[in-house]
């Protein structure tokens, strides 16, 4: 998650540099004309950064430095109104670039707190049918949220590599879940993620972090005995999870549901906790047994 601080000093950053630009382009603009145009494109290019995705403003960005460079060549050759190529043509090579990156910092911050979730969980959120209300799991069974369990996961591997210890990330989902919120209605979808999130502190109390994460999935960081366990953990999860009782608009009835499950074991090195999250979420399926 992307700190108040942190994006504090991504707004100054870009405040001082228009600043800069435009003291520039006042002190400059009595001798070099255009530099007019050439601020208006660069600060262009920031909104379109904003706005765009980051490869489109790049190539943007490229196209505006060859008709940046284009123009040079003309003025330095043809016009011959310069005679050589100056600080003020490096001013603006290195201005375009810049501009087209600060613009959109901002934006990739909210990017990167996507990660590890997983892609259903993401076009989800895109449709008119995904629900407003967030699902809270009971504060009792200390279940920490997504970002809270990314943060505590991110520690865990630098102590893990510090102190020689294995970890492991298991996913627990409920299959089909948004079709069951459909099915079921908010209240006894989050009395249900409660009930699945008991049934995990019963089978495996040893847990220290774990999570609800979102879509129906619980997520569990794994060391010492709970690694050895995590397979007969799976089996009774599958075993006690069809007997749950809920209630329907229509009156009470028993709740068939699958489980899909993964395990991925947490390397020393050369892996954030985002990539191994995702991972994780990649390989979910269904117990063999």
């Amino acid at each position: 998650m992307k700190s108040p601080d942190r994006m504090y000093a991504n707004i100054l950053l870009q405040v001082l540099s228009i600043g800069f630009l435009t003291l520039y382009l006042i002190m400059t603009n009595q001798v070099y004309p255009t530099n007019t145009l050439w601020f208006i494109v660069a600060i262009l290019l920031g909104v379109v950064g904003y706005f765009r995705r980051t490869d489109h403003t790049l190539m943007l960005t490229f196209f505006v430095i060859a008709v940046y460079g284009s123009s040079v060549v003309y003025q330095l050759y043809v016009r011959n109104h310069i005679a050589t190529v100056g600080w003020n043509e490096l001013i603006w090579l290195l201005c375009f670039p810049f501009f087209s990156l600060i613009g959109g910092i901002n934006k990739r911050g909210g990017q990167s707190k996507n990660k590890g979730r997983s892609p259903l969980a993401n076009n989800r959120k895109n449709s008119e049918s995904y629900i407003d209300e967030p699902f809270v799991i009971e504060e009792s069974l200390d279940f920490v949220n997504h970002d809270l369990f990314l943060k505590r996961f991110e520690e865990a591997i630098f102590l893990g590599v510090r102190n020689k210890r294995k970890l492991s990330l298991m996913i627990v989902e409920i299959n089909q879940f948004h079709e069951f919120f459909k099915e079921y209605g908010y209240e006894q979808t989050q009395l249900f993620l409660n009930k699945v999130a008991e049934l995990i502190n019963d089978i495996m109390p040893e847990v220290e972090i774990k999570a609800y994460l979102e879509e129906g999935q619980f997520a569990m960081l794994l060391s010492g005995t709970e690694r050895a366990n995590s397979s007969i953990a799976e089996l009774w999860l599958d075993d006690h999870f069809n007997s749950m009782l809920l209630t329907r608009p229509r009156g009470k009835g028993t709740v068939t549901a699958k489980l899909r499950h993964s395990k991925v074991d947490c390397p020393p090195h050369g892996m954030t906790c985002y990539e191994i999250l995702e991972k994780a979420q990649q390989e979910l399926k269904f117990s063999d047994v």
